[in-house]
């Protein structure tokens, strides 16, 4: 790989990086306005519990739905001793949370030009 494509990898990687903080900082902090600018036109939210947990039970379409279903999800799904650990999952940024030691969910996000398009947990 040539040095040109590697700085522009590491520029990809970091700009997602900074993105994620934003967007973690935002959603931790009940930041509607800040969420919503964070998010890209299209964006869509899937949950998947697989029958075993707790998720949202439809896919959410927009960025005033997806917004507002992150920040209700938080408040009134997830518990508040959740220990959050954030990470890298299949080469995005991502957040593994555990409960009483045990790891609970697992949240992907696909970002797009300092946007993000697609949250999967």
């Amino acid at each position: 790989m040539s040095a040109r494509c590697v700085r522009a990898s590491r520029h990809l990687r970091e700009s997602r990086v900074t993105c994620f903080e934003r967007f973690l900082q935002a959603t931790f902090s009940g930041d509607l306005d800040g969420l919503v600018a964070l998010l890209s036109s299209d964006v869509v939210l899937h949950s998947d519990g697989g029958g075993k947990a707790i998720a949202v039970p439809n896919v959410i379409h927009g960025v005033d739905n997806v917004a507002r279903g992150i920040l209700g999800a938080l408040r009134k799904l997830l518990p508040k001793d959740l220990v959050r650990c954030i990470s890298e999952i299949n080469g995005a940024p991502g957040v593994v949370t555990y409960l009483n030691g045990k790891p609970f969910s697992v949240l992907t996000f696909d970002a797009v030009e300092d946007a993000f398009g697609r949250s999967t947990s």
